[in-house]
């Protein structure tokens, strides 16, 4: 990977990097590889310090992909837990209802369409890529 840090080991861990789309946005997310499915399962996707979790990105914005946006090489399964005031927080305690994305119809911060990752909120119903915890799960391909 570009930071000379690995984003994916067979060794489950944290991880962080910063979004390789024009936003720059500094985040940490759990991850552990695959092998034998060259991806790599990731959760716990959210900004670095406000904990603030991440939806994929809408691609018809954007000329990258979520997991390219990460630093992978592709989307293999975007996975989504339910998120906002009328889901719940999916685990996530710092900065509740906001989300890092790039669509948004109705926020109150960052409304509409964008080319890049921006904090957005406040959710009432909205998706982000995965639990706190790990139980719903998404996966990038590694080669």
């Amino acid at each position: 990977m570009e930071l000379g840090t690995a984003l994916c080991s067979e060794i489950e861990q944290d991880r962080s990097g910063v979004t390789r789309d024009p936003s720059a946005v500094p985040y940490k997310m759990r991850a552990v590889l695959e092998p034998s499915a060259e991806r790599c399962a990731i959760w716990a996707v959210r900004h670095a310090t406000t904990d603030t979790p991440f939806g994929g990105l809408a691609t018809s914005y954007i000329s990258i992909n979520t997991c390219q946006a990460l630093g992978f090489i592709d989307d293999n399964e975007l996975n989504g837990c339910s998120y906002g005031s009328a889901y719940g927080n999916c685990g996530y305690t710092s900065d509740l209802y906001y989300r890092y994305g790039n669509a948004c119809g109705g926020c109150t911060l960052n409304d509409g369409m964008y080319d890049r990752y921006m904090r957005q909120g406040y959710m009432s119903s909205a998706g982000v890529m995965s639990t706190m915890s790990g139980s719903v799960r998404s996966y990038c391909t590694t080669e």
